[in-house]
């Protein structure tokens, strides 16, 4: 939230994310076999790294993840803190370093 900065923009998108995803789209809540809070934050956190420069206020995050990830090709991507990452890859993976 420091790095973000713009008056703890990343924590009031948190909020406003989280309420969307459980009162609105019914997708978050890990323990009914949901999307967990840590996965959204990840997700949230993906956005303020590649639209962080445009980002002025919580609505504009919301609009911004809903775009990005309407359009995300979730049967052959998954999301990382350091982008995108080809699912078939992922078997190569160990830790958080991928294997050459």
């Amino acid at each position: 939230d420091r790095l973000a900065g713009k008056d703890h923009l990343f924590k009031r998108s948190i909020i406003l994310i989280k309420a969307w995803c459980y009162y609105e789209s019914r997708i978050l809540g890990a323990h009914h076999g949901l999307i967990s809070t840590y996965a959204l934050e990840t997700l949230v956190l993906y956005i303020f790294h590649v639209f962080h420069a445009s980002l002025t206020g919580p609505l504009e995050v919301l609009y911004r993840f809903l775009d990005y990830y309407a359009k995300f090709d979730w049967d052959n991507y998954c999301i990382s803190l350091d982008g995108p990452v080809c699912k078939s890859s992922l078997s190569s993976l160990t830790g958080k370093k991928y294997v050459n």
